[in-house]
Parts: C-alpha cells; structure tokens; sequence
C-alpha cells in the first residue's frame, strides 16, 4: 500500500481541503469577511507572484483575463449603463491587482484621449445668469 503522505502526492483528501475551509471559516468572521473573498485575495496574491515571475505565464494569464473584459450591452437604461460601468471598474481592479497591466496601460485604454495628445479647448460659455 503506497504512502498517503508521500511528498510525490498530488492530490488532496477531501478533509485536507475541509480542514482549510474550516480555518478560513474563523478568519473570514475574525475579520467580518467572506470565505469567497478570501479565496479571492489569496488568488490575486498567487497570479501576481506568477506574473512577476514569469513572462510566459504572464502573458498566457493576460491573455485570458482579457477574454473575460465586460462587453457593452445595448443600453436601455441608466442602471444598465451603471451595472457596464461597475463592471469595468472591477475588471480594471482585478487586472491591476494581479499585475497582469500596468495603470498607464488600463489608463489608456480607458482614456478617449490617447496618451500625449493635447487638449484642445474649442470655447469656453458661462452658463450662469447675473
């Protein structure tokens, strides 16, 4: 019967994984938290580390969190075009917090000016009655 504890073993038990839940469990209501949230720092913490490792594992990463960028819908209504924005913002964090971009490059993406272009103010009107 070969060793359950072998280093060489890739898999973990059921109760392996039960038991990090668990441990996770006090920790999220410790500091009033959710389990998925923690799972979700701890795997921005690791695609980070990855990515600054790197750089084919980088760009394999960028390439599939870009796949997941939110696409506009056909906006009816201003909650529609509130929910697209929100999901932007949280798409700009998630690759800025995994170092998968840069902020200068999510930066210009996001900007209708691109980057080193002058502003041009064509007239200024003061709307204020006297």
């Amino acid at each position: 019967m070969p060793n359950q504890l072998s280093p060489t073993k890739r898999r973990h038990s059921f109760n392996e994984n039960q038991a990090v839940l668990a441990a996770l469990e006090v920790l999220a209501k410790r500091e009033k938290t959710s389990v998925s949230r923690l799972l979700g720092e701890a795997a921005r913490g690791l695609l980070a580390r990855r990515a600054d490792a790197s750089g084919r594992d980088r760009e394999a990463m960028r390439r599939a969190a870009w796949k997941q960028f939110p696409r506009p819908p056909e906006f009816r209504t201003a909650a529609q075009a509130r929910r697209y924005k929100r999901a932007l913002r949280e798409f700009d964090r998630a690759v800025l917090e995994t170092k998968l971009e840069t902020p200068e490059r999510i930066q210009e993406i996001n900007s209708v000016i691109p980057m080193g272009e002058p502003v041009t103010m064509i007239s200024l009107v003061s709307h204020a009655s006297a």
